[in-house]
């Protein structure tokens, strides 16, 4: 489904999808390809008390055929530019490379 108005988009889907979809909050995510669909594991990366790594809990997966991940990404640049347009940049995170 083509995108023209992704906050439209968004509260079609807020109405469609009701109570019954769990929502989880994530801060890291991790991509695995295959030949025919991308897999997205969301997680969250905790810290100890004294600011070390405490490591990475995945709780959710996606799978994703490539249209769809096309698709999504075209939505969240627009989602981002239109975040950007009113509270500045939203640097990009640097990542482990193994996560």
């Amino acid at each position: 489904m083509p995108i023209s108005d992704p906050m439209a988009l968004a509260e079609s889907a807020e109405a469609a999808y009701g109570p019954e979809v769990k929502e989880r909050y994530a801060n890291t995510y991790y991509v695995s390809p295959s030949d025919f669909d991308l897999r997205i594991a969301f997680g969250t990366k905790k810290l100890k008390s004294d600011g070390t790594d405490a490591g990475v809990q995945f709780n959710t997966a996606v799978y994703l055929d490539y249209k769809l991940a096309k698709d999504l990404v075209s939505a969240m640049q627009i989602l981002i530019e239109k975040y950007e347009s009113i509270y500045g940049s939203a640097d990009i995170i640097q990542r482990d490379p193994g996560i």
